[in-house]
This record gives structure tokens, sequence and C-alpha cells, in this order.
């Protein structure tokens, strides 16, 4: 499977702000006026802002009552076209969501889509100027580990994102996921956190002092995909 991608912005979801009366047909407009993003007078800003994926600027839009095949299709209207280094599914605090890369032609620039399959869901729209890079020498992508938090089940990390309230990577672990999970309890224990699982496939933990811990997890043929976020809240 090509390496998928968590966006920036699907860390935003604990960053969610209602959107200002009257602004929605605005900011619909705006978005595909100026920044070309697949946006339809339906789908409402919920937030917006600055991140870093890999280590490289995005801007990243996160809308709501969005529907995947409408954006899907406002894209390639636009001029945008799948580029094929980026696609699957990551687990997210809003459930799976569907992920992939699309460029224009002659632009340097990059679109970055991870959708909600489900009507009425999530869109995360992130702008890089230039291409990011996914993959470095050591066969990981660029990055760094989580601060305070353990290398779960021998996983490669497939992407590093951080932003003013909270940091995130997302792995791919040869391990099933009660493994994952089971070394993540472990690890994290270890190092003087307290963790609850309040479900399958998600732990939450926590230490003084410290931003919370979010392990998302899924099965990914034999292995076990999973995002790890940590964030804090703001003042």
């Amino acid at each position: 499977m090509t390496p998928a991608i968590a966006l920036p912005c699907l860390l935003a979801m604990s960053l969610l702000m209602a959107l200002p009366a009257g602004a929605s047909a605005w900011d619909a407009a705006k978005a595909r006026w100026f920044l070309h993003l697949p946006v339809s007078r339906e789908m409402r800003l919920a937030a917006e802002g600055s991140v870093s994926v890999n280590l490289v600027k995005a801007r990243y839009f996160l809308y709501a009552e969005s529907e995947a095949s409408e954006c899907r299709k406002l894209a390639a209207q636009l001029g945008w076209k799948p580029s094929g280094d980026l696609t699957g599914t990551v687990p997210t605090p809003a459930g799976e969501m569907s992920v992939a890369a699309w460029h224009r032609a002659g632009e340097g620039r990059m679109l970055l889509l991870a959708l909600s399959e489900e009507g009425g869901g999530l869109a995360v729209m992130a702008l890089f100027d230039r291409r990011p890079s996914w993959v470095g020498d050591d066969g990981e992508a660029p990055g760094r580990e989580l601060a305070g938090v353990p290398r779960i089940a021998s996983a490669r990390r497939l992407l590093h994102l951080a932003g003013p309230t909270f940091e995130g990577a997302w792995y791919a672990s040869p391990a099933g996921e009660a493994e994952v999970l089971a070394s993540a309890r472990a690890g994290l224990a270890s190092r003087g956190w307290s963790v609850e699982s309040p479900r399958s496939g998600i732990l939450f933990a926590y230490r003084p002092g410290c931003p919370g811990v979010t392990l998302f997890a899924r099965p990914a043929g034999e292995g076990t995909d999973f995002f790890v976020l940590a964030s804090r809240r703001e003042n």
C-alpha cells in the first residue's frame, strides 16, 4: 500500500471553532476564487491555521458538512489531479478518513485532502507551497519522536506534524492491533503515564505537566496503522 498521510488538520479536531455569522457563503467563494480549494457553498469553515508536515510549513482549512464525492468532483473541475504520491485511510478522532495528494499542472503547490466518506462529515485541506519529503534516507518520514512517548511495536513513522497546540505522528507496525496497544500501554506506564482504554483501538494517557496523549489504531493488512496525538488546551 502506498504510504498514507494523516494531515495536520486531522489533529485540529479539538480546536473546532464556530464560524462567524454570515461568513459561510463568502468563505466558500473566497476559498474557490483565490486558493482554488474544492469548497461548495454548503460547507462550513470550522477552523484554519498554520502547521508543519514533515518539517514543511502548510496552511490548513477544516470544513464541516462536506460530501467526499462532491469535494473530489470540485477538485477536478478546478484543475487538481491526484498526484499518486500519497493515498490511504487514516484512523483519526473523527473516524477513518480517506487521504490523497493532488497537484495542478504548472504549479509547485500541492493540495492534500482528508475526507470523511460519510455524508455531512469533515473535509480537511492543506496547501503546500512546495512538495514535502515523505520518506527520508532512514526510510521514515522526516520529523521527531513525540516528547515522552516511546516508539511502539517496531513501528515506522509515515508522517510527523505539529501545530501551536498539538503534535502528532502516524505509524505503521508489523505487529497486530492487540500487540500495538499492549506495547503502547506498557511503554507509557513505564514512563509514568496513567493509561486508559475506553474502547477497542484507542488509548488515552495522562501525566502531570505534559500534553494529553491519544492513540488511535486500526488493522492494516497483516499489521497495524496507528496515529498518536499529543495536545494541550489553549489558555
